[in-house]
């Protein structure tokens, strides 16, 4: 996994719905230990995640 190649100290923000695999204390463990941070998008709002949704379309565009 990435995380454990990473070298670097600065904080990265790690975005996600709120499903409730990302709001265990196993993952907010596993962040604070990796110097990750989180962030999550509005309960009930499926349009805060349209920017990610549309870049990941036009990356599985391109590559294929």
């Amino acid at each position: 996994m990435a995380v454990w190649q990473r070298k670097s100290s600065i904080r990265v923000k790690i975005h996600s719905d709120q499903g409730s695999q990302f709001s265990r204390i196993e993952w907010k463990s596993f962040l604070a230990a990796n110097n990750l941070d989180v962030g999550m998008s509005r309960r009930g709002n499926c349009h805060d995640n349209s920017v990610a949704e549309s870049f990941f379309q036009l990356l599985k565009t391109r590559t294929n």
